[in-house]
């Protein structure tokens, strides 16, 4: 259901939001999806999964079932920080299958994958060409529905696909200009077995794109309030989610958290934190959620110089009352949960901080930070945190 709020600009500030998503949240969501695909009249479904949901038989004998009889297509080798090629494999694979449908099961590598297949299935574009010429897309895409058993990407409530081209050592970006009816199902139960690290990885992730929806340049009153929530609901949970894995309330407010992120960064993008982490993901096989996580306490405290009363607003919602309690907070949750904080535990040398600096100086993220950052700037950021 896609809907556009205009801000009256007369008031303190005028902006515009759009949420062309349906979104089924609670304990169980997952069974919608059985009146979901009954009131669809496709009839050949792709479901893009990872190799470990797609060895789960159990699991997939219950999608079947709300499928209520409709041809359901497996694709299950999409893997974190999907490539080109892998990508592509989905867009093959559906196109092959004609279907007519796309499901994305699992972390936000395979709901991008998912999203990247809706949009090409119906053309024969390539898609290294596609990425390279970004042509206009006057069909429609195939009605998707999207299920995290991640909360971390939000994916399934962004317009963005990541891609990662490995060779030419290049993040890249797939945007969707026209979404048809789509559909996120999030059922905290689907979280339940995430192990203790991938806990930690996907809620720095969330955590990051709401403290960088929130400093964003492109913030409003909208993603300020959902930014600031989803802060407090991952300082609050996150850890605990970790420690007491089958407790549904945890998982439920994490999975919460990482949806309100994924709407509030769907308003803003991101920015200085996802600059930094893209080259340690392509260069040093940093998982994405480390590598974003890693520079938020040196961000919060360097971009609170521009920003002192918003950065406040920030700190209360880490339960703290000052930029330096609020960076020693935050510093302290990742340590707790098993996460790096300094470049050097994740085996970067130092001499690599050049590089890393210009690398991350290339980001049409970086721009987006509430406080310029030059390549002195980013140098000294990386140099403190290594």
């Amino acid at each position: 259901m896609a809907s556009w709020v205009a801000i009256d600009p007369t008031g303190p500030s005028a902006f515009d939001l759009n949420w062309p998503v349906d979104v089924s949240f609670g304990r169980g969501a997952l069974r919608n999806l059985a009146t979901v695909i009954a009131a669809r009249p496709e009839r050949r479904v792709l479901l893009v999964t990872s190799p470990s949901f797609g060895a789960r038989s159990s699991l997939l004998d219950t999608l079947a079932r709300h499928l209520d009889g409709r041809e359901m297509r497996v694709f299950d080798g999409i893997k974190a920080t999907p490539d080109i090629d892998a990508v592509q494999g989905v867009i093959d694979f559906a196109r092959a299958s004609r279907v007519e449908a796309v499901i994305g099961m699992g972390g936000g590598s395979v709901m991008d994958a998912a999203k990247t297949a809706a949009l090409l299935a119906r053309t024969q574009w390539d898609l290294r060409t596609y990425l390279q010429d970004k042509p206009d897309t006057p069909h429609e895409p195939l009605h998707t529905i999207l299920i995290p058993t991640t909360a971390g990407s939000g994916s399934e409530v962004t317009r963005w696909a990541t891609i990662w081209d490995t060779a030419g050592k290049r993040k890249l970006s797939v945007t969707l200009p026209r979404l048809p009816h789509r559909l996120a199902l999030l059922d905290p139960e689907l979280t339940l077995t995430l192990p203790p690290l991938q806990t930690a990885i996907s809620g720095a992730d969330a955590l990051a794109h709401a403290m960088e929806a929130y400093w964003s340049k492109n913030a409003n009153p909208a993603s300020d309030s959902l930014a600031l929530a989803a802060v407090h609901r991952i300082s609050t949970h996150l850890f605990r989610a970790q420690q007491e894995p089958m407790n549904l309330d945890h998982r439920s407010e994490m999975l919460l958290a990482s949806l309100l992120a994924g709407l509030a960064f769907g308003q803003t993008k991101t920015a200085a934190a996802h600059a930094i982490s893209y080259p340690l993901t392509l260069h040093f096989g940093v998982p994405h959620g480390q590598a974003t996580g890693i520079s938020l306490p040196t961000l919060l405290a360097f971009n609170a110089e521009a920003a002192p009363e918003r950065m406040q607003r920030l700190c209360r919602s880490l339960d703290a009352t000052s930029v330096p309690e609020a960076r020693d907070r935050l510093r302290g949750l990742l340590e707790r949960v098993g996460l790096k904080t300094r470049l050097r535990d994740l085996g970067v040398p130092r001499h690599d901080v050049p590089m890393l600096t210009a690398a991350a100086l290339t980001s049409n993220r970086l721009p987006n930070n509430v406080r310029t950052i030059g390549p002195v700037e980013m140098e000294r950021l990386l140099t403190e945190l290594w």
